[in-house]
């Protein structure tokens, strides 16, 4: 059976071929039920880098069936196991769509096969976007760097290191792998609900948000969230810089963030007790266990 003859190109071979590869396998383990297949990021966008993921959103017809949701998760498992690039595969069923964060797949995505969908697709509401976006930001403020519970404010995950534990040095480190994308996503993710909250701003890729956080917020933290994102993700692409000058540029980058993430965890706060009051309850009470 051949690979499945994809409707757009990333220019990169290897990424194509992972794609098709992709494509074929769902399509003969689901046949006749996929909507459509969207690459979405930074390689949807022609901005991506050497060590950019493959982000795909797969778009299931009508409602999953009985047995789908324990087969995606083999299907996911052995694809990214065969592939020498990550894959980001979330897959959701046309019924989920209207309660779901759309942004991405239909603003900012490249149909690659199947069929076109997106015209129909509707945009969440900013409540239920900002349900979705502070997920992430709830991770980075709590346990993508530091045990729960967090002690308030915030400290310094590692004040005594180079770059005062942001960015993984120690190749023993469960973050050493990915160099600094984890702080750098973290910083983005943080800024995109900051959009939500303060401006109710729907972001369609981590490559919009500098530019939207200029226009809509553009406070004391512009330059440096926009520093993070030009310097460390397209100038650096995630990786530590042996360059002494630029290494001290990251250090203080890094120095700069704990600030950034305290002003934040208020605005998030805040957040939460409206959600309390006015929101998802259980929500709110499950994530505030998290500080003390």
């Amino acid at each position: 059976m051949p690979l499945a003859d994809l409707l757009y190109t990333t220019g990169r071979p290897q990424i194509d071929r992972a794609i098709a590869g992709v494509v074929s396998i769902y399509e003969a383990a689901f046949p006749a039920r996929v909507r459509g297949y969207y690459l979405v990021g930074s390689l949807s966008r022609g901005t991506a880098g050497s060590n950019s993921d493959i982000d795909l959103e797969i778009i299931f017809k009508d409602t999953f069936l009985p047995d789908e949701a324990e087969r995606l998760i083999l299907i996911r498992q052995g694809c990214r196991a065969l592939s020498p690039i990550h894959l980001d595969l979330p897959a959701r069923d046309e019924a989920s769509l209207p309660h779901s964060d759309t942004v991405a797949i239909k603003s900012a995505s490249t149909l690659v096969y199947g069929e076109d969908t997106r015209a129909s697709m509707p945009l969440p509401s900013i409540e239920t976007y900002l349900r979705r976006v502070s997920i992430p930001t709830h991770r980075a403020l709590t346990l993508e760097f530091r045990p729960l519970p967090v002690s308030l404010p915030l400290s310094y995950p590692q004040p005594e290191t180079e770059f005062y534990g942001y960015v993984a040095t120690d190749p023993n480190h469960p973050h050493f792998i990915w160099g600094t994308k984890i702080w750098v996503l973290d910083i983005g993710w943080m800024a995109t609900f900051l959009l939500a909250y303060q401006a109710s701003i729907l972001v369609p890729s981590k490559d919009d948000m500098p530019h939207l956080y200029r226009e809509h917020i553009n406070d004391t933290w512009t330059t440096f969230i926009i520093e993070v994102h030009d310097l460390c993700r397209l100038q650096w692409e995630y990786t530590i810089p042996s360059n002494l000058d630029d290494r001290a540029r990251l250090r203080a980058l890094c120095e700069q963030t704990l600030a950034y993430e305290n002003h934040v965890l208020n605005l998030y706060q805040a957040w939460l007790k409206s959600e309390s009051e006015h929101g998802d309850t259980a929500l709110a009470a499950e994530r505030l266990k998290a500080f003390k």
